[in-house]
């Protein structure tokens, strides 16, 4: 039961059902309006698995294809700490559908040997072709050190720890932390900012629109992430990052290791210090250029619009 409507009483209860019936409703008729049609669930599992099998089942009621799409991280800790009952109607939902979409490529054969049968795909995120951009420097980088974060402003992003990473830092840098967050949260990092020797080096600025944002990524060389979200799956940051040619410096959370496929770039101490250190060493040793270039490639090669249509017409097409 979702936590919410433990609190929501019997009133919660009917809009909860009545919301979700027509939703469903209008999926069923779209499927017998559309011959041939298929459903396609995204599904975040958890409280969420109840629901979707119930789509999963209505659409083989109707003699329809689905595809199960699992978003985010958390597959196996909420089926190995899920009740019998979760993990019955876990094991349904992706035994009916026909072909089942997965972020990170760590769950494939946790699922492949729950259901054998089942057809499993890796699934991760892309960008469209128009999100690869040139950098506006070409060659060895020039001084000084530039810095991004761009997210959501709070203090569960860790935008304190990444004011602290900045002032472990023994090189010239500047940081810019783009995004939203609330004006009292926003105030409380600007008034840290200038109470610190970060002055003149850190800027906090507005959301960025998408034109806007690559310029600013197409003059930066790293970009802070350090998450500690226990659900993080693949962050479409690091692709947007990696695009641009800007080199990641990650925590050990959710598919970042396997997104970068460079451990150098994990972080695994919770450790300002532990993070300059890889900061540094990448810039003051020279290797900035190939690794950003590493990652351009693999981006364009693993997350790109083309694969991700590959996998999909697999996933749809091998249905029939």
């Amino acid at each position: 039961m979702p936590k919410v409507l433990r609190k929501a009483g019997f009133g919660g209860w009917i809009r909860y059902v009545s919301g979700n019936g027509r939703v469903l409703l209008n999926c069923v008729a779209g499927l017998l309006r559309e011959r041939g049609s298929r459903l396609h669930v995204t599904s975040f599992y958890g409280n969420s698995i109840y629901l979707e099998a119930v789509y999963v089942a209505a659409a083989l009621c109707l003699r329809r294809q689905t595809v199960l799409e699992l978003r985010a991280g958390g597959v196996v800790e909420f089926y190995q700490q899920g009740h019998w009952i979760y993990r019955a109607v876990f094991r349904f939902a992706v035994s009916r559908a026909h072909s089942v979409l997965v972020q990170g490529s760590r769950y494939l054969d946790f699922l492949r040997k729950l259901i054998p049968h089942a057809k499993i795909y890796h699934y991760p995120n892309f960008l469209l072709n128009s999100e690869f951009i040139q950098r506006a420097e070409q060659g060895l980088p020039r001084p000084p050190l530039r810095l991004i974060y761009f997210g959501r402003i709070s203090a569960a992003k860790n935008i304190e720890f990444i004011l602290e990473i900045c002032t472990r830092l023994n090189v010239d840098f500047t940081c810019d932390i783009i995004g939203s967050g609330s004006p009292d949260y926003i105030a409380h990092v600007r008034g840290l900012i200038a109470t610190s020797q970060l002055g003149g080096r850190v800027r906090v600025l507005p959301p960025a629109d998408r034109p806007a944002l690559q310029e600013l990524l197409s003059h930066q060389h790293f970009f802070l992430f350090p998450t500690r979200e226990p659900r993080e799956g693949h962050s479409n940051a690091l692709n947007e990052a990696m695009a641009a040619g800007v080199v990641p410096v990650a925590s050990n959370f959710g598919f970042n290791e396997e997104v970068l496929g460079n451990s150098s770039l994990i972080v695994r101490d919770w450790s300002p210090d532990a993070y300059a250190a890889v900061i540094e060493s990448i810039w003051m040793s020279g290797d900035w250029v190939r690794v950003s270039e590493e990652l351009r490639r693999k981006a364009r090669s693993e997350f790109s619009e083309g694969t991700a249509q590959k996998i999909l017409s697999a996933a749809y097409c091998g249905t029939f």
